[in-house]
């Protein structure tokens, strides 16, 4: 079985109670893990004490970390975080910590070439020297999908670097604001979000396109045409840290499985929905909770052609 690939930061959550480890692509690597699928981490710590307890943590839920570096004199990444009355959360990410500065060695560039899908996000390439790992091993990675995660935080990108980082890209996912931003940013101009995947696929080397909407669900779109559609479950909020993550890991695995992208989108929604509804963005879910929460969750009756109606 071809491996998983996720690069990007590692890093300390600092909330109100306490602090977390996290962020997209260890939260992304410990659940494509947990669904069964080997994915290894590739990213950089420090040598200092959050560094440390960062290694003993990830070994304890099972993330691989043959591919996180130590950067020495560098701290581990840390971002503080502020919940609003509804959880909703707000970043300040430090800046100038261990994951600026991925090493990229043989052993990562072997296990990028052998891959099935190489994920990525924007928050990793802020700095030219972690950019010009993730590129490299995007090089490396030539035959595998190339899973593009936006995630646009302010301060953290660039017209550049998103433009090249979808120039690289097979399947594309971001949220229903990030497509206003894309859309702004690449002088798009779509009407609606159909509108805004098709051009995308048609620019880039992209072939699918998914995009979430929080409560009203996910949509995607694949070249050729093909679209789908998916409310998403209602559930009582009690952590929305790890969500989308968790959504990304089931959608790409199921999709790359050969699904449909309904039952895709079904997948993704179904584990973000579960991991909304529980506490920390890397508690376990097991599979039969898993299962059964897609066999026995309502949808809401929002329609097809209603999703289809937004703007961006």
């Amino acid at each position: 079985m071809k491996p998983f690939l996720s690069i990007g930061e590692a890093l300390w959550d600092l909330l109100p109670d306490g602090a977390v480890l996290g962020r997209a692509p260890l939260n992304f690597a410990y659940r494509v893990e947990e669904r069964g699928r080997p994915c290894y981490l590739v990213s950089a710590l420090g040598d200092d004490e959050l560094g440390k307890r960062a290694r003993v943590e990830m070994a304890s839920k099972g993330i691989r970390t043959d591919l996180v570096g130590t950067v020495a004199g560098e701290p581990t990444g840390t971002v503080e975080i502020t919940l609003d009355q509804a959880r909703n959360p707000s970043y300040l990410i430090v800046p100038g910590v261990a994951y600026d500065r991925i090493p990229v060695t043989a052993r990562a560039r072997e296990i990028a070439a052998g891959s099935a899908c190489v994920c990525y996000g924007s928050l990793v390439q802020r700095d030219p020297r972690s950019r010009e790992s993730v590129l490299a091993l995007l090089d490396a990675a030539s035959e595998a999908e190339r899973f593009f995660d936006v995630n646009l935080r302010p301060a953290c990108y660039t017209a550049e670097v998103i433009t090249e980082s979808l120039a690289r890209a097979t399947i594309v996912k971001l949220n229903d604001e990030e497509a206003k931003q894309i859309d702004g940013m690449l002088g798009i101009g779509a009407g609606d979000l159909p509108g805004l995947c098709a051009e995308l696929v048609e620019r880039f080397p992209v072939h699918t396109v998914v995009i979430t909407m929080g409560k009203r669900g996910s949509y995607a779109a694949r070249r050729g045409g093909e679209e789908a559609y998916h409310p998403g479950f209602a559930v009582s909020v009690a952590d929305p840290c790890g969500a989308g993550d968790a959504f990304s890991a089931a959608f790409l695995l199921e999709l790359l499985g050969g699904a449909s992208m309904d039952q895709a989108l079904t997948a993704g929604n179904a584990l973000g929905a579960i991991v909304a509804s529980q506490r920390g963005a890397t508690e376990a879910v097991a599979d039969s909770k898993y299962q059964d929460f897609i066999d026995k969750a309502r949808r809401n009756t929002t329609s097809n052609e209603e999703a289809m109606d937004w703007h961006v």
